[in-house]
Formats: structure tokens, sequence, C-alpha cells
């Protein structure tokens, strides 16, 4: 891997954002500031909802810097999803946009004692953040943060912060934190329609961006355009942390636009981006692409390049990915068998948090049990064949039925329901709603997709309701989902 590793001088350029560049000198320094600013405001847990911009980024390095744990959260998340996130998960204090504080958003984090810090929404650069990381940052002079991490800039590969007598607004103390008491915390929807939040170590992360920098066959000469959020896994894994060990250009959109992505692709030369499959379908008939094959627990585990031979293949698993496929009994079934998929690698969580019940569950003995079908080949090709749960997939991102159907149940005039997902052309799955009225109600499906937007975001809304009379049930008197999919 060292054949791939670069110094970073402080003159290399870290991320364009907005027509405007920024250096790994300024990010390294502003990493730092974050670190004062979460040390001295006693931060334990950082969340932060916003779209792409240089805070994102920022909230992480300096987290991991301050031994601050850290809850990256979906920016297209309603109020009411959000407040709900907070109200489970209680982090210290919350970076987000100024035009998502609703007053129902001030008055949970007012009870929860979770402090709000605002983006501009149009000049994500400015604003209260910024405000606060400088003024902080001119108060502090010289003070030392007891449990500062600097290690972490040698472990990504990026210059050591900028030394106190350069820059009065940094930290004189040199201790190491214990990478493993650190811990980020990625959000994943489950199938009983609760999110969960994966635990993963520094250590673990760290270890899981130098691998993936050779896996992933970057070159230094690389140019990186993140559109997804990254606040995401998959942007965090496949970008931000390969192009942190490399020390390559990260030109940031704040969201996936077809026009605007073209436009920077083209006019940057981008050799690199990472897209979910609905914005690869966009942009396929302008450049060739290699798919990555992972989820939120363990982040990518595979890859599917041009190079692969073997057309009905999902990728071919990284050297430190482990794969086991097993039967109904939990045995380990022999290459080319179909059954349950279990995976292993740097990045295996620690934990769900706050549910050891799923942790037991879902993580045995240090393996993900991912609740996909699938097998294996000889040369280590894996087949993806289906989900054995009942998530469904719209253009990348995870949504769980029982969440959509329980906003529903919160209409006084719905019976019953039941939310499927049917296959699509574009977005792979759509969400279809099967509904019982009470016998008396007139409501619309426009109607009730408008009360769905209230508690939902956009992306996990219906894009059909069937009204029926009542729905198909199994012998055990169980809504057959089966029989609707049909």
């Amino acid at each position: 891997m060292q054949s791939f590793l670069k110094q970073h001088t402080k003159e290399n350029l870290a991320l364009y954002f907005q027509d405007k560049s920024y250096t790994y000198e300024w990010l390294n320094q502003h990493s730092q500031l974050t670190a004062n600013f979460l040390h001295t405001q006693e931060i334990k847990t950082l969340a932060f909802c916003a779209f792409n911009s240089p805070v994102n980024i920022l909230c992480y390095l300096g987290a991991w810097i301050a031994g601050v744990h850290i809850l990256p959260i979906n920016p297209r998340y309603t109020a009411h999803e959000l407040i709900q996130l907070l109200k489970e998960f209680e982090p210290s204090a919350l970076v987000i946009e100024d035009n998502r504080v609703t007053h129902e958003l001030k008055e949970s984090c007012e009870h929860l004692d979770i402090q709000i810090v605002t983006v501009d929404a149009q000049n994500p650069m400015e604003g209260e953040f910024w405000e606060l990381l400088t003024n902080k940052a001119k108060a502090l002079k010289e003070t030392v943060i007891p449990r500062l991490n600097r290690g972490i800039h040698k472990k990504l590969n990026m210059d050591p912060p900028v030394k106190p007598q350069d820059n009065n607004f940094f930290c004189s103390d040199n201790s190491f934190l214990s990478h493993n008491e650190t811990y980020t915390y990625h959000l994943t929807s489950g199938s009983a329609g609760h999110t969960k939040a994966v635990t993963h170590s520094l250590a673990q992360i760290i270890k899981y961006a130098q691998n993936r920098a050779e896996d992933f066959g970057y070159l230094t000469s690389d140019k990186l355009l993140v559109s997804l959020s990254v606040n995401h896994a998959f942007a965090f894994s496949s970008q931000l942390l390969p192009a942190l060990v490399l020390g390559l250009p990260i030109y940031l959109q704040s969201k996936f636009s077809e026009a605007e992505t073209l436009e920077l692709v083209i006019q940057h030369k981008i050799t690199s981006l990472a897209l979910l499959p609905t914005m690869a379908y966009q942009l396929a008939q302008h450049a060739e692409t290699q798919k990555v094959i992972g989820m939120t627990e363990v982040f990518g585990y595979a890859q599917n390049t041009p190079e692969l031979n073997h057309p009905k293949a999902s990728g071919k698993l990284f050297k430190s990915t482990r794969m086991e496929i097993r039967d109904e009994q939990n045995q380990v079934l022999p290459t080319g068998k179909t059954g349950h998929v279990f995976i292993q690698n740097e990045v295996t969580p620690l934990a769900y948090f706050k549910n050891p019940e799923l942790s037991q569950r879902d993580l045995p003995n240090g393996w993900v049990k991912t609740g996909d079908l699938g097998y294996l080949d000889k040369d280590r090709n894996f087949y993806f064949l289906g989900r054995d749960k009942h998530i469904i997939i719209r253009g990348g991102s995870n949504i769980a039925p029982l969440e959509v159907e329980q906003t529903f149940y919160q209409h006084p005039e719905i019976l019953e329901v039941a939310v499927i997902g049917k296959k699509d052309a574009v977005w792979g799955e759509v969400i279809w709603a099967y509904v019982v009225l009470d016998p008396q109600s007139r409501i619309t499906e426009s109607q009730l997709i408008e009360h769905c937007q209230t508690y939902l975001a956009e992306y996990k809304l219906p894009e059909k309701i069937i009204f029926m009379p009542e729905l198909p049930k199994n012998a055990t008197g169980k809504i057959d989902r089966l029989a609707l999919k049909i």
C-alpha cells in the first residue's frame, strides 16, 4: 500500500466547494479548532444533520481528535423523524442548517439539553458554527485538551496539526486517546421499522480506510467528486476515508444534481465518483462505471469492476472480507450453494447502540447476519439473490415497511395497511401501500400521501396506494405479503 500513499503537503488541495478551494493545511487547522470547541463545550456525542459542505468533514475529524462520539444523520429526515431520533440517542449537540430549526425542534432540544449549532443553509461556510469556532479559538490561546487524539493525523497519513507556536489557537497537549473509546454511529433502517445505530470504533475505521485505499485502486493523481451525503456510510467509507489516507482532493456537492455533477466532472476532470444505483442509471450513458457492494454495518465489502469476467456476479470480495453462506441450521455451506449471508471484516460492528438484543441476534460471534441470500464461487465472487427480510431498497436507501405502516396508522380512518416493495426499472424498488379504510371514510390517495409527508422523508413516501376491502391473510392470520407482491 505504501506505493499509493503520499505525505500531504500543506499546499495540497483537500476540498473544493462552491467554487472555492481549501488546502490540507486549512483542513488540519480547522479540524483542530473544531476539536477545541467540542472539548471546551464538554460535548460527549456530536450529531450533525446537514447537506454536504466542509462542515460535515470537520465534524468527523474534530470529533475524532477530541475523543467525541459522532452521530451523522440523514439530512433528508423530516423534523418529526429528527426529533424522534434525538429523543432516542440524546446527543450533547446538534449541528444543523438554520432553515431546518423549527419551533418543535428548539423545544425538544431544550428539553433534552441538546445544544443547537446552526450553519447557514444558503452559504454553509457562514453561520453560527463558524462564529463559535472563531470566537472560541481566539479565547483559547494555550488551552490544553487532556484527551486530545492528535495521532489521528498520522494514522490517516495527514500532516500533523500546526504546532502551538505557529498558531496559538491550537492545543499544546500531545497525549493520545485510545481509539477504542471513540465511536462513530451510522444509522440504518431495521426490518422492524426501528432505526439502528451501527457502532464502529476509530481503530476499526482507520484500518478500513487504509485497506480500502488499496482495494479501490485509487492513485494519488485521482480527483474525487462526492455527490452523496458524507453522513451516509457509502460516501463516508468509499470516498472520504480513502481520500484522507491518500491526500486526494475532494470535490464536494451539497447534494446530487445530474446537470451540476456532469459539469463538475468535465470542468475539473474528475476521475472518481460514487453514486447510488438510481444516480448511476442517470449518468450511465456518460461514463464507464464500477459497483461497490456494501451495507452500513460493514461498509463496502465487494466490488464489481469492468474487468470482472463474471456477468452474473454482484462483485468480488475485498481481500479483508470474510463471507460465510449458512443454511437454516446455521451450518456453513460449500462453495456454490445458496444460503444466508454472514460477513466479517475490519469494521464488523461492536454493537448496535442501546440495543443488546439486536446485537446478540444479528452480530453473532463477530459476524454480521446480513439478511441477504446468495452464494460464493471458488474465485470469491459473490452472487446476491435477494433479501430474507422485508426491507425495501429504493434507489440505494433502506426503508422499513413497518415505519411507513405506522405513519398510516396515525390517521384515524385507516383500519389496516401493508407496505411492500415493487420492482422498478429505475429505483430498484418503489413503495406500494395496500390500505383498508373505515367504511365511512372518503379520504383520497393524494390526501393520504399528504398525511405521510408530515412524518416521512420524501424517499419513504408511497409511489402508489391501493384501496382494498380487506388484506389477504395466511393460515395464521398474518398479512400475506407475498400474495400482494404477485
